[in-house]
């Protein structure tokens, strides 16, 4: 059905836009509460799936043609009088009408509305690709302009106002440039878990955080990222060999904000952390939290949601392999979901494996000659072709 493939392309991350839709047989647009309009009204339970779009005249009234209505209509858009590309075919023709112009106009409806508003989306993603689609959402409505003034009798059955594309893009462009990277760095061993985060000239921030016990030497692995879908990175750590399986979450004030055993409790060869999006969709506002063990333990490779739900768990090598595990993860097949890559800690051969989220192994080789037994550590980079 059209509901469930909406759903399907809302779970895949999609941006849907949807016409309010035109007149009745009297000229008047419908009140879509009362008449419901289809796919702009297929937001689902509980869920926003489309971005329902009304149309306004050049002086942004509504035009007297759109459909209108508190639910379904999230924004509004010109849609009257708009010069726009046609279809070129100068040797064909309809009722004695060439198609030989590649532009004309001037076309009216709320399907002259959409392309607009689905434009600005795409500009806005541009200007900032880091932006979720939730995010992009947000933009767009955030930056809308207020047309209620100019349409008292149809007071929030517009939208929440008519698209404005420079403030969007503007915005979209400041929240990039506003975010600061910064480099944490923690103890390996022989010291108290303490998480520095400085800048890449060296300045310290004051957030210091002591993520374990005072007595504890054992060193810390750091890892950071969206884990809950806020739009700031979470700071996520495992004890190093001699430490308990302990995960802890903070935020970016150093506040704790969640903790769970990765591994039985009575474990201590130490934990590596990652963080990546590998459930799916370029547009997943959530990543998960990806372990495997240091030393000690069967290569088993566990991920866990936020609040330390288990999602899926495998193992790397044979079982028979206690010399742990390095992790990394990216979208290496470009698929919209990352991928764990792996590399054999000391005493394991130079084998680099791929997997996705489900355990498959979709890679193999070899970094170095076979009878190395050094252990591989892992690292990806992006490289524009």
């Amino acid at each position: 059905t059209l509901d469930k493939a909406i759903k399907r392309a809302y779970d895949a991350g999609l941006i849907m836009v949807a016409a309010a839709g035109n007149e009745d047989g009297e000229g008047h647009g419908y009140f879509i509460d009362e008449t419901p309009m289809y796919p702009v009204c297929h937001d689902g339970e509980n869920e926003n799936r489309v971005i329902g779009v009304a149309a306004t005249d050049p002086l942004d009234q509504k035009a007297s043609f759109s459909s209108y209505g508190f639910r379904c209509i999230d924004l509004s858009a010109p849609g009257v009088s708009i010069f726009t590309t046609s279809v070129y075919e100068p040797n064909r023709e309809l009722n004695g009408v060439f198609f030989d112009r590649k532009y004309d106009g001037y076309w009216s409806g709320t399907s002259m509305a959409v392309p607009i508003v689905s434009g600005v989306a795409a500009l806005v993603e541009t200007a900032n690709p880091e932006l979720s689609r939730d995010e992009i959402r947000a933009v767009l409505l955030d930056t809308a302009d207020n047309i209620n003034r100019l349409n008292p009798q149809y007071l929030g059955r517009l939208g929440i106002g008519r698209v404005n594309a420079y403030r969007a893009v503007e915005r979209a462009w400041r929240l990039l440039h506003n975010r600061d990277y910064h480099i944490l760095v923690a103890p390996a061993s022989n010291r108290v878990g303490e998480v520095k985060r400085f800048t890449y000239k060296g300045n310290e921030k004051k957030d210091l955080l002591q993520a374990y016990a005072d007595n504890f030497r054992g060193g810390v692995n750091v890892a950071a990222g969206d884990i809950d879908g806020d739009g700031q990175d979470e700071i996520i750590t495992g004890a190093g060999p001699g430490g308990g399986p302990h995960i802890r979450i903070f935020n970016n004030h150093a506040q704790a904000e969640g903790q769970f055993f990765s591994f039985f409790p009575a474990f201590r060869g130490g934990v590596n952390v990652a963080v990546g999006d590998i459930q799916g969709g370029r547009h997943n506002t959530k990543k998960e939290i990806i372990v495997a063990p240091v030393s000690n333990m069967p290569p088993q490779i566990r991920i866990f949601d936020n609040h330390g739900k288990t999602l899926s768990q495998f193992y790397a090598y044979s079982r028979r392999f206690n010399g742990g595990v390095n992790i990394s993860i990216a979208d290496v097949d470009y698929d919209g979901k990352g991928e764990i890559i792996t590399g054999a800690g000391p005493g394991g051969g130079p084998h680099v494996r791929t997997f996705e989220y489900n355990g498959r192994l979709i890679g193999s080789f070899y970094a170095y000659e076979k009878e190395f037994s050094g252990g591989v550590n892992i690292a990806t980079i992006k490289i524009n072709k």
